[in-house]
This record gives C-alpha cells, structure tokens and sequence, in this order.
C-alpha cells in the first residue's frame, strides 16, 4: 500500500502516539523512523511517567511501538529524504520508496547540542559521547565528566555514578536547573563532584581522551579524565521540513492548540515543536495524542467534502 491517509514522520513518544490517536479514529496511518523511541529510549531510568514509577526509556518506547501496531498503525524503520506537496504530499524514503497521504504530522524531535570547542569533533566515538547509555558501561571504575545543568545532565550524572570511579558535573551557569529530587540524589552520591561557573576550552588526547582544559575563576587547568559526556540540550530536527513553507518560532516549529502548522495538512509534535518549553516524554505523548486527533478529523473532513 503506497497511499495512506496520515504519515508521521519520527518513532518517538510523539509520533507512536499520533499513531495511535489517528488509527482509533479509523483513519490509515503510516510511521516511518530510523528508529524507535527518539531521545527516550536513551533514558536508563524515567520516573515521571504516569502509571509507571520507574521505568527505563527503551522498554516504555517498545511497549509504545507495541501498542501502536496493536492499534493498526504501520511502522517502516527507514529514513525520509524528501517531502513534495502536489496536492497529496509525497514522501521519499532512502531506499526511493514513495508513499502518499493526505495529512503529514511531522515528529522528527531533536538531537543533542555540540560544545563546539576544540577536540569535540576529534574524540567523537573516542572518549567523547553524547549518548550515556550507550557508552557508559565503558567506562566502568574511570574518571569521567558529565557537562550541562539541567535534568538531562543530572539523570548522565547519577546513571554514571554507578559505573565509573567518578563523575564530575561541569557547567558554566552559576547553579542547577534541575529538579530538586535529582540533584538531592546527585549530591549524596559519594563519587560525584560538582563544578559551577567552569567553562570547557578544550578536550584533549592521543587516540583517546585523557584529559580537558577547563577555565575556572579566570584559571587554565587540566583535568584528567578517560571520558566526558555532553548534556547541554537539543537542536530540532527540521531541516526536511524546512522548504514546505512551514512558519518557524526559531528553530522549532509553530504550532497550535491543535498542533497544526501554518500549512494546510501538516500538524507537528514532541521536541521539533516551539509549544512547550518543558521537553518531557509526557509532554511530547500529549502533543502527539493532539496532533494524531486532529490529523484524523483533518482526513475526515477532506473526505465529507469529496
């Protein structure tokens, strides 16, 4: 099947969820996304989703995808290159597939900040990651360093307090912008030093990390470290959308109480959007059950005037 009435674009909380919405309300819907779950399936431990204590992010982003194929949504794991309006939209995915809808919700979330000093670049993959729970059971009994100041940075922090020798929290602001439960947890934690005002000037090495240069209270020091992780935010993900005549609040996309775009047929949701400024899996959930809904209704319409 090559035409659908909705395609969502993006396997987060946001877009299953839209999947979901769209699908109870009868209408075809397509998710096409790299992968499943977004930034949350990266998270060790969520504690603030309703009707789960605690869970981790990659097995509520399955449960989820699980729920939204159970609903009649169908998922393609591939990546979208291109988007066309000519009439019906026109989505092109790597592998020069060519699907059609009527309606596009567009859920393509974000990705992590650079710290855009010297060494980022040279130590990716080396030392240097953006990604705690991929990377940080490699760096069990290390000295490692966490660099940011809000939930993000704690969640990295407490995570790798569990594997490394230790953990430094390193952030320019002159406080945390955290919630308060976290950082209670991340400064009774023996192995965990914070240090405030501290700006990163460079990451240093050989083939790997084993150090940064920090400035602090107008000083130059080295720190040495095995590794550093990068928690300082995201950058919307909207470079394929950019050319569809979409109205841009910044880098995010604007929307409205019912997560439609200034385009007649495209709805967005989750982290790409300018709606909320708490960036948050249930926050990102609702936005998609909006989206999904009024998607659907948008579908619906088109047909009773056909």
């Amino acid at each position: 099947m090559k035409h659908f009435d909705i395609v969502i674009i993006g396997g987060g909380p946001a877009g299953l969820t839209a999947g979901i919405y769209a699908a109870r309300r009868g209408v075809s819907v397509l998710i096409i996304t790299k992968t499943i779950g977004g930034r949350c399936a990266e998270a060790t431990t969520i504690e603030n989703y309703p009707g789960f204590h605690k869970i981790n992010g990659f097995k509520l982003a399955k449960k989820m995808e699980k729920h939204a194929k159970k609903s009649g949504v169908r998922i393609l794991y591939e990546e979208v290159v291109n988007i066309n309006k000519n009439g019906e939209f026109e989505i092109l995915t790597s592998t020069n597939k060519r699907f059609f809808c009527k309606a596009l919700v567009i859920a393509t979330g974000a990705i992590s900040k650079r710290l855009d000093v010297k060494g980022e670049s040279e130590f990716k993959g080396r030392g240097l990651s953006y990604c705690v729970v991929c990377d940080g059971p490699l760096y069990k009994d290390k000295i490692v360093a966490v660099v940011g100041n809000k939930n993000e940075a704690l969640q990295a922090t407490l995570y790798l307090a569990d594997i490394a020798k230790k953990v430094i929290l390193i952030f320019e602001q002159d406080k945390i912008d955290g919630e308060e439960s976290l950082l209670k947890r991340v400064k009774e934690k023996k192995n965990i030093e914070i240090m405030d005002k501290t700006k990163i000037k460079e990451i240093i090495g050989d083939e790997i990390v084993d150090g940064i240069i920090i400035e602090r209270n107008g000083k130059e020091e080295k720190i040495e470290l095995q590794g550093i992780f990068v928690e300082i935010g995201t950058i919307p993900l909207t470079e394929l959308t950019s050319k569809l005549g979409i109205e841009m609040v910044g880098n995010f996309i604007k929307v409205n109480e019912k997560q439609e775009t200034n385009v007649n047929g495209i709805f967005a949701c989750g982290d790409v959007t300018s709606r909320s400024a708490l960036k948050q899996v249930v926050i990102a959930c609702a936005e998609g059950a909006i989206a999904g809904n009024y998607a659907a209704n948008y579908v619906k319409n088109l047909g009773s005037k056909d």
